[in-house]
């Protein structure tokens, strides 16, 4: 490809990526958090990812076959089975305001400039090539992909552009406030955006490469494996590239790098939004790792078999190239592109915050120590030069990247330059481990072991690595210095057989830990207060002089911001806190410290009056450091439960955060709540690792049988040290089958006098001594849970009462409503009744008198003529009767007055009453009727007339509905004592939400076909008034356009 039109794309990526973080910073300044997303995060920790990965591996796998899966295997063990650890980590550190490696290392071991100052040197050094590797790895390929020739000048070497380019990104998105603990959206968002586009254009290169060039993975596996050099490559152990030493010693370095890497740290603690988010990357970083790497041997083995003599390490674009898909080629240079850029970016700006912190804010310091008065002179604002010095170190950090590249990286492939800075990183895993493990460890060993592990690291692997480039004698490595072959860098004191990087994770290893344990056991542990000021006054830091310290150093608005949260009568000495945190966020704790020691001018009578009121923390020094630090951090874990107790008033929630506080900082394994129910029983309401069988069985009222049970009714804690002692084993014995509990305290939880309930913690790593102090702390902490119970359960006592009045008022306002509807609807119904039955009684009347009065003012010879008049006067005078009938049965049932005369009666009987009561009906409409009795089905017991009554009501009905030439089927069977009869129409149907309307009282269903209602609206409302009055139910079954079937049941004989 053309190389203006290749950097012409490099730089329109470029500026994708500053619009990506340009946008995600405006948005975090808009109030909205893009990179708060647990996705965003887990693609942000593959910056873990680099060059290395994308090119090296395909190289390495080239090489030693499955080998290069041990790079990987690491990290993925460590998020996979670490996940808590991982969480306790971050939370540490945010809780200490750690922000990098050498910030962990002054926590662990005490304040002090030599320490933090020593492990930035190291990482510095460590790191280099590492950032070297980036740089080579894009202009490499920069020069592959466009054909030309290895730049021989600065100006004409890409990796010095790209130098320069993410030097300006990671300035401007990286270094944007001095407070390290503030997160970079911005950088993070474009770090997980390049993490995606590596992704993606690596899976998509593997897969043309492996089935566009090799003809897919059966293929590529089939020739691999007939040949006898690459079927090695399926193999480990020591017929592979890869020994199995090898591969633990990889597997170790990455481990280690996954965590303690500057970007990785960086990544995992600094921008970590939430907690929770580490819950997602637990799984979906390995998933990343897998992603990324499923393709890697299939791409190794085509470069193999077709690459011929390209190089290896750059398979992923060469292969593509010598296809002639120059488009492919770019892709596959875009992805490794991604993957250097975001390793680089991310490194810089770590390390960059490392030197500012342990060592450039130093200078600043000693300028600041002459300045008089905690404002210093007018005008002086340290702010900008600070960041634009945190701006020129990251500069200063990929530039010397950059250098060795030049000079010394060119010589050395990309796995080899990668594992040089993985083994550096190791060597500060023993006094992380040994400083959160084991507090024996001090200051002293911690520098002890750094100085000696890195001291082997530079003699075996970085020494080695200047010969190899020509700038040291070779002649060391093979007859060792002065001809001393016992001091050969690659087999020191005689040690041989092993691969480069076991050898040299042996002897690092051996001299690290070695010097840590002597040292350490030889001197004193330095506490955390070492070098601190002790006790500083504050009556003199008011919040203007503290405003003005704060200007110099973080800018105008951030010192009005942190300082104007605090209340106008906030005492100087939280002022003066508040302050030293601001600083310490910016510029790491010593330096904030030393720069507010170096403010203050006392007079001697105040230093006395000082000494004096302090004399008893002296003296408590004095008498035991380790007893003060135990006090400091039982009172610091009393303040922040009665924060967390403050922030909730879920019981449930603040229970929870304040068992999980108790259980970090004491060590307890096991712990619970016990609280009182109206029942008199005890239960445990929340807990910590206790198994649900256990919290089931300590369900009981208290008594003196159990410690627990002891401690409620005395109101006064029990304390076991040993389980061993115990002559209560009651309850605790079947704790222990399941939990090997070897110590136990109980305080009884009081509120107000009364014992509410009580709080256990349980150990189990072997007896424990509970000093009084601890007891009394715990007896407290119990009774703040007590308060903050009882509040919570006032509160849910209100909200529920609240919400139960809500609901009532609610159902109230719609019981009003429906029953305004329903009486609105009455109203509407008899009103529709009244107009029916007046119509229906005039109607009868009406022919009754017209032809009474031809029967009498005029002669009808024709007697077919006076019959036929006189049969309707009839008819009409017996629908008058129905109709008065039906009136008086409603007027009946309404008092109470439906009298029933049950007898046994059989249906067939019945069913041929009521068809001959209904055939003039059906023979005007041509409708054919038919019934079904099931085979011996017994009489029912029913009044005759008025189940007669029924069932030629709904027989009338179905004809009233049914089409001409329609017909009508009853039915009968038996129901489990009763009989269920059911008259079935072929009419209109009824809508489903009229079904349970058609039995109400007035209610008349409609013929479409007619204007008006047919009958009354009473006959079925009575039918169910004598149906159920006879022990049965009444319902109807129906769907528009498929008829009705009205059932009913009665009882059995």
């Amino acid at each position: 490809m053309n190389t203006l039109t290749v950097a012409t794309l490099c730089v329109g990526y470029l500026l994708v990526l500053f619009a990506i973080a340009y946008a995600a910073d405006d948005a975090r300044a808009q109030g909205r958090s893009p990179v708060d997303n647990p996705w965003v995060y887990s693609f942000s920790l593959a910056v873990y990812c680099t060059s290395w990965t994308y090119y090296g591996s395909v190289g390495q796998a080239s090489s030693t076959g499955l080998g290069f899966l041990a790079i990987y295997l690491g990290p993925t063990l460590i998020f996979l089975l670490g996940p808590s650890l991982l969480r306790r980590l971050v939370s540490f550190c945010r809780a200490e305001g750690v922000t990098s490696l050498p910030d962990l290392l002054e926590v662990l071991y005490g304040r002090g400039w030599l320490l933090g100052g020593l492990a930035t040197v190291m990482m510095v050094i460590g790191i280099t090539p590492y950032i070297g590797l980036q740089l080579k790895a894009i202009g490499y390929t920069f020069d592959l992909l466009t054909g030309r020739a290895p730049a021989s000048g600065i100006l004409d070497d890409a990796s010095f552009w790209a130098a320069l380019g993410l030097s300006l990104f990671a300035g401007l998105f990286g270094a944007r406030s001095l407070i390290a603990t503030e997160r970079h959206e911005g950088m993070v968002a474009a770090i997980a955006f390049e993490s995606a586009v590596k992704l993606g254009a690596f899976l998509v290169l593997g897969l043309y490469i492996t089935f566009g060039i090799g003809g897919g993975l059966t293929v590529v596996f089939e020739r691999a494996l007939a040949d006898p050099q690459l079927s090695q490559l399926f193999l480990l152990g020591s017929q592979s590239g890869t020994s199995i030493p090898a591969w633990v010693t990889l597997s170790i370095f990455s481990a280690s790098a996954v965590i303690l890497l500057p970007r990785q740290f960086h990544m995992l603690v600094v921008e970590n939004v939430r907690e929770g988010h580490l819950r997602t990357s637990a799984w979906a970083f390995p998933a990343y790792l897998f992603l990324i790497n499923l393709l890697v041997l299939p791409v190794a083995l085509v470069g193999r078999l077709y690459g011929g003599a390209l190089n290896p390490d750059f398979f992923m674009i060469s292969l593509p190239l010598s296809q002639g898909h120059t488009g492919l080629a770019f892709l596959a240079y875009l992805g490794g592109f991604s993957a250097a850029t975001s390793m680089v970016i991310v490194e810089a700006v770590a390390l960059a915050t490392m030197i500012l912190h342990h060592s450039g804010v130093a200078v600043l310091g000693n300028l600041f120590h002459s300045f008089r008065g905690l404002g210093g002179p007018e005008g002086v604002d340290l702010a900008r030069p600070l960041l634009y010095t945190k701006r020129a170190v990251i500069l200063g950090m990929v530039l010397l990247g950059y250098a060795f590249k030049r000079t010394i990286g060119e010589s050395h492939t990309l796995v080899a330059t990668g594992l040089l800075s993985f083994c550096a990183v190791f060597q500060f895993a023993p006094a992380v481990l040994f400083g959160l493990c084991w507090k024996g460890g001090t200051r002293t060993g911690a520098l002890a072991g750094l100085l000696a592990g890195f001291a082997v690291w530079t003699y075996t692997l970085l020494l080695p690595s200047f010969a190899d480039s020509g700038w040291v004698d070779a002649s060391f490595l093979s007859l060792g210095p002065w001809g001393m072959e016992l001091l050969r860098p690659r087999a020191l004191f005689g040690l041989a057989g092993f691969d480069t990087w076991t050898h040299a994770l042996i002897w690092s290893l051996v001299f690290n830990v070695g010097a840590y344990f002597v040292f350490s056991l030889l001197s004193r542990q330095s506490g955390e207060g070492d070098g601190e000021r002790a006790g500083l006054p504050a009556a003199w830091a008011t919040r203007a002089d503290l405003e003005g310290l704060l200007t110099r150093f973080v800018g105008a608005g951030t010192a009005r911001e942190v300082l104007g949260v605090l209340p106008d009568h906030a005492s100087p000495q939280v002022l003066l806190e508040a302050a030293e945190r601001c600083l310490a966020s910016a510029l790491g704790a010593k330096s904030a410290r030393m720069i507010i020691d170096s403010t203050q001018t006392w007079p001697r009578e105040r230093v006395v009056e000082i000494l004096d009121v302090f004399g008893g923390v002296s003296k408590t020094l004095a008498e035991g450091q380790d007893t003060l630090e135990r006090r400091l951090r039982e009172l610091m874990v009393l303040h922040e439960a009665s924060r967390a107790l403050s922030r909730s008033l879920d019981l449930d929630t603040l229970l929870q955060e304040v068992l999980l506080l108790i259980k970090r900082e004491f060590g307890f394994e096991h712990l619970g709540v016990r609280l009182m129910g109206e029942d008199g029983t005890l239960r445990i309401r929340s807990h910590v690792g206790l198994s649900a069988a256990y919290v089931a069985a300590s369900a009981m009222a208290p008594t003196r049988d159990t410690y627990f049970g002891t401690c409620f009714l005395e109101a006064q804690p029990v304390v076991v040290g040993d389980t061993r002692d115990i002559d209560k084993p009651l309850l605790i014995t079947r704790l222990t089958r399941e939990l090997p509990v070897s110590a136990f305290i109980h305080a009884p939880m009081i509120y107000e006098g009364r014992v509410i309930g009580v709080l256990t913690g349980y150990a189990t790593r072997g007896p424990m001594h509970f000093t009084s102090e601890f007891v009394e702390l715990f007896a407290v902490l119990a009774n703040q849970l007590a308060m903050a119970a009882v509040n919570a359960q006032l509160y849910g006592e209100v909200q529920a009462y609240s919400h139960a009045m809500e609901e009532k008022v609610a159902r109230r306002t719609a019981e009003l409503e429906q029953a305004n509807a329903r009486l609105l609807e009455l109203d509407r119904l008899k009103s529709d009744f009244l107009s029916t039955v007046s119509h229906e009684l005039r109607t009868p009347l009406t022919s009754i008198r017209s032809f009474s009065e031809i029967l009498l003012r005029y002669e009808v010879d024709d007697p077919e003529k006076r019959k036929k008049f006189v049969g309707i006067i009839n008819n009409e005078a017996e629908r008058l009767t129905r109709m008065i009938n039906d009136l008086l049965d409603l007027s009946r049932i309404e008092a109470g007055r439906l009298d029933l005369k049950p007898e046994p009666l059989d249906l067939e009987t019945v069913f041929a009453r009521a068809l001959s009561a209904t055939q003039p009906l059906m023979a005007e409409k041509g409708i054919h009727a038919s019934s079904e009795i099931e085979a011996g089905l017994p009489p029912v017991h029913a009044d005759a007339d008025r189940l007669h009554q029924v069932l030629t009501n709904l027989v009338a009905n179905s004809v009233k509905f049914s089409p001409e030439g329609g017909a009508i089927r009853l039915s009968s069977r038996q129901q489990q004592g009763f009989a269920l009869i059911s008259v079935a129409d072929e009419g209109p149907g009824i809508p489903a939400d009229r079904l349970e309307q058609v039995f109400e009282r007035f209610h008349q269903v409609r013929d479409p076909q007619k204007s008006h209602p047919l009958g009354t609206g009473l006959g079925l409302t009575i039918s169910r008034e004598i149906v159920e009055g006879m022990g049965g139910r009444i319902w109807v079954e129906s769907e528009l356009g498929a008829g009705a079937v009205f059932s009913f049941t009665v009882p059995l004989v």
